[in-house]
């Protein structure tokens, strides 16, 4: 049996993202997988909680406590990036 690749992965799986300010799609797992690095083009996504009527600062929090914001986000001083 082969290795699936991301694309055939991709054609099967489906990617979790929150809503967030402006109605615009976080991607907030598998995201190695759903990048154009990959040469995927579109993916399948879940909504797994719609927070887009929260400004950006307050979805940022919710999106650290609950877990779903990705660790290369957050500063050295303790703050999250932009």
């Amino acid at each position: 049996m082969s290795v699936p690749t991301a694309n055939e992965f991709l054609g099967h799986h489906m990617i979790p993202v929150v809503l967030g300010p402006n109605r615009r799609n976080y991607v907030i797992d598998h995201h190695h997988l759903a990048c154009d690095d990959e040469g995927v083009k579109s993916v399948l996504a879940t909504v797994i909680s719609d927070l887009s009527k929260l400004d950006r600062d307050a979805f940022m929090v919710v999106l650290d406590n609950r877990g779903w914001m990705h660790h290369l986000m957050r500063r050295a001083d303790g703050g999250i990036t932009q």
